[in-house]
């Protein structure tokens, strides 16, 4: 489990490069080991998620988490 607080006073877009940020360290971890990622987000988490994926770095990430069978974002 990996908590990721994000700061309310930056905009969506900075959350979403640093959630980046952590997750491609997590996911070398993950990948080292045949671990999924799963990402667990509610509100506006949720849309910090989406603004990682919309971004064309974020969607390489997402595909190479999908590569580990059980990968989720709930």
């Amino acid at each position: 489990v990996i908590p990721f607080p994000y700061d309310w006073r930056k905009t969506i877009t900075d959350a979403a490069d640093h959630l980046r940020a952590v997750l491609e360290q997590a996911l070398a971890k993950a990948e080292a080991h045949d671990q999924p990622v799963r990402i667990i987000a509610h509100s506006m988490g949720g849309l910090v998620v989406r603004a990682m994926l919309a971004d064309a770095d974020g969607q390489k990430l997402w595909e190479r988490m999908c590569a580990n069978p059980g990968a989720r974002f709930v």
